[in-house]
């Protein structure tokens, strides 16, 4: 075969090898015209689905349906009034980080009774997450929320005792409820019982410093109160409850109270009485002989003067420690007043004994307040 020839037929199968190629990239490159008729297959955790190339994929029709809410900014959403559903609790928030909180029959710590009132406090805000510190009988209070406002709606979920309470927005007009007040204003100050063994002072903060010397309350397990203490007390209504710790121990009195003018008078829940004058008075109201005649008894009914005219006063004593002796008796004496002022002086004897008293006196109603310039002790005597 001519060289010419074996050029030639190389030519064409060379031609032919290339068209072949061509042929199969073609077909490899060609997308298949098929429809799926069957469940996509699975494998694993991928899912693979045969698609028609004119098909596009559903789209979400809210595209922002997966994003995360709008944060509400508690920090201006927060101010305002808040009122629980019964309108008996709620909170006051205020922009600079002050709040007020109204509370009904909340127990706090070592008092242990419920009690209504208006506290003032302070507020942190980080996130959601709320810290109030209030202070109710100088006892602070410190609450963690965490804190959501929706519209007119506060929730406040209270981590420590984990229990969700909703509150509604009031509008700027509305007045939160007065609740009951903690303390009584006529309480406050100073009292002392007509043989000084007990003095009470009450202060506004509803704190009470107590000073007993040999004092018996039938209403509690102990013989004896003596010493000086630091509690709480609490008044609703005419009702009073005084708290504190004795030697680790939680003493509670319980008393109905009554005021009229200077004197308090305390009953116990055995129907006990004990009046109380306050302490300063003597020196404060004046009155004269005339205003003193007549018959004063103290809360037992048994010791008491009889003032008369012309100077003259009757002693009713009754374990009555005579100075100088120092021993008790029982009787009746004469001796003399004279008024001078505020000032009162009685005469006497007993057993021999000459005793001078001087007092400062005070008349309010049907009260009579004697303080004994000597040592300060305070009496209170009933007329009649």
């Amino acid at each position: 075969m001519k060289k010419s020839t074996k050029i030639m037929i190389g030519a064409v199968l060379l031609t032919l090898v290339v068209c072949v190629l061509i042929v199969v990239v073609a077909s490899l490159n060609k997308k298949p015209d098929v429809t799926p008729t069957t469940a996509p297959s699975v494998s694993g955790d991928t899912t693979y689905f045969n698609l028609d190339p004119n098909d596009t994929p559903d789209l979400p029709t809210n595209p922002t349906s997966t994003e995360a809410p709008t944060a509400v900014d508690l920090s201006t959403a927060l101010i305002g009034k808040w009122m629980d559903s019964a309108n008996m609790s709620g909170y006051e928030f205020f922009s600079d980080g002050k709040v007020n909180v109204t509370y009904v029959n909340l127990t706090i710590p070592f008092i242990n009774l419920p009690i209504n009132g208006t506290a003032t406090g302070t507020y942190t805000l980080n996130g959601s997450e709320l810290m109030m510190k209030y202070s109710i009988y100088t006892k602070t209070i410190t609450k963690h929320f965490f804190a959501a406002v929706n519209g007119n709606e506060l929730s406040l979920r209270d981590v420590d005792e984990n229990d969700t309470a909703t509150y509604q927005r009031m509008n700027e007009n509305e007045t939160i409820p007065t609740a009951a007040p903690q303390t009584s204003d006529d309480l406050t100050g100073t009292w002392v019982n007509s043989d000084a063994t007990v003095r009470y002072i009450f202060n506004e903060d509803a704190t009470v410093n107590m000073t007993f010397v040999g004092y018996k309350d039938k209403s509690i397990s102990r013989k004896e109160l003596n010493g000086s203490y630091s509690g709480l007390y609490m008044v609703q209504g005419n009702f009073i409850t005084i708290q504190f710790l004795m030697d680790g121990d939680k003493v509670t009195l319980e008393y109905t109270y009554t005021i009229n003018r200077n004197t308090l008078s305390l009953t116990d829940r055995n129907n006990d009485t004990t009046l109380f004058v306050r302490a300063g008075t003597g020196s404060n109201t004046y009155a004269s002989a005339e205003d003193l005649r007549g018959r004063w008894k103290d809360s037992t009914g048994t010791n008491g003067y009889n003032f008369q005219e012309g100077g003259i006063v009757e002693l009713t004593l009754v374990n009555f420690t005579v100075p100088v002796i120092n021993m008790p008796i029982n009787g009746t004496y004469n001796g003399t007043y004279q008024v001078d002022g505020d000032k009162l002086t009685i005469r006497y004897s007993v057993l021999g004994k000459a005793i001078t008293d001087v007092y400062r006196f005070s008349i309010e109603g049907s009260t009579l307040t004697l303080t004994n310039e000597e040592n300060g002790k305070v009496s209170a005597y009933m007329r009649g």
